[in-house]
């Protein structure tokens, strides 16, 4: 039996039940003896009186389908005995529908990056945004807003905050921020239990359903540079331009690419740009920052501050790092 499209939200979470009437359209009374679902998820009740002929009776089967999306399939065998029947019969249903989800976390985990070496204390980290994705049929019926509340889960000094925003519902846009006045280590996993709730514009229930979202805390990639690379030495203005290189890698070491925008850029007597140390690989472990100083405008100590912005992804996700690079010369007639 095909029972079609299921929406779990629009009955605020409850599990999906299927009322189903049967005939005896046998002679005599049947009794249902025993019912065994093939799976866990599956919770089934048989009537709790003999069936007279041609008398109908409900068969009720209840599905659990958290964490559960798509095409479903699950069969129930059925023990029952007529009146005299010294032997049961047995049947098998086979039941077929199809979970669609009113609404769901753009992604089911987040991490948050901190800086391990300046201290937590004082410090406010926030991870990247989040959604909670709503169909069409969601959207259709005109949703006002968006209640998402943690019930479980939350370590202390971990809290959503909602962004606003003209394109989302109002609440379906959302970051975690982590407080690390409540963090004694700058790495942390927790999963987070949800109650998310849609609203009509005349604050009635539309959807309403639980999700999980694991939120990690690890240390943030830092950009690195040899500090004795940053001085180019004493320059004479005889001698210029002056060339130079510096390799800007990660820490910890992983493959990289440098932001649109920050490839290339000059200021003042200074130009520079970035490209990576193998030409065949747009992201690698590391990039050559090439710098020209052109010319000198007086004499002494001179530096100008280059901006970094470098991205890529590891075991925790996509992530990114900023810097400004000071690098310093000093010029002679």
């Amino acid at each position: 039996m095909d029972f079609g499209d299921v929406f779990p939200e629009s009955s605020a979470g409850l599990p999906v039940v299927f009322d189903m009437e049967v005939l005896n359209d046998t002679a005599v009374p049947i009794r249902f003896l025993h019912v065994d679902p093939e799976c866990g998820c599956t919770s089934a009740t048989i009537p709790p009186r003999e069936i007279p002929p041609g008398d109908v009776a409900n068969l009720i089967l209840e599905f659990d389908v958290r964490g559960r999306t798509g095409m479903q399939s699950h069969g129930v065998a059925y023990e029952l005995r007529g009146q005299g029947d010294t032997e049961s019969r047995f049947a098998a249903l086979e039941i077929q529908f199809n979970v669609v989800r009113d609404l769901i976390l753009s992604r089911p985990s987040v991490t948050v990056r901190c800086d391990p070496s300046t201290p937590l204390t004082g410090q406010t980290l926030s991870s990247d945004l989040l959604s909670v994705v709503l169909s069409d049929a969601i959207m259709n019926a005109g949703p006002a807003r968006v209640d998402i509340t943690p019930v479980r889960g939350p370590p202390e000094g971990v809290t959503l905050q909602e962004l606003p925003t003209r394109e989302e519902v109002p609440g379906a846009l959302f970051a975690v921020m982590v407080s690390g006045d409540h963090l004694s280590s700058p790495e942390l996993s927790a999963r987070v239990a949800l109650e998310i709730v849609i609203r009509g514009a005349d604050d009635a229930v539309l959807a309403q359903g639980p999700a999980t979202l694991h939120v990690q805390i690890v240390p943030s990639v830092e950009i690195v540079t040899d500090p004795a690379d940053r001085f180019l030495g004493i320059l004479q203005s005889s001698h210029l331009p002056h060339e130079s290189a510096i390799r800007v890698r990660s820490e910890p070491p992983l493959d990289f690419r440098v932001s649109p925008g920050f490839t290339s850029g000059e200021a003042a007597d200074v130009a520079w740009s970035l490209s990576p140390s193998d030409p065949n690989a747009p992201s690698c472990p590391v990039w050559l920052l090439r710098i020209s100083v052109r010319r000198v405008s007086g004499t002494g100590a001179h530096t100008v501050r280059i901006p970094l912005e470098i991205s890529g992804d590891d075991a925790n996700g996509h992530w990114s790092s900023r810097k400004e690079l000071d690098v310093s010369w000093i010029a002679l007639d």
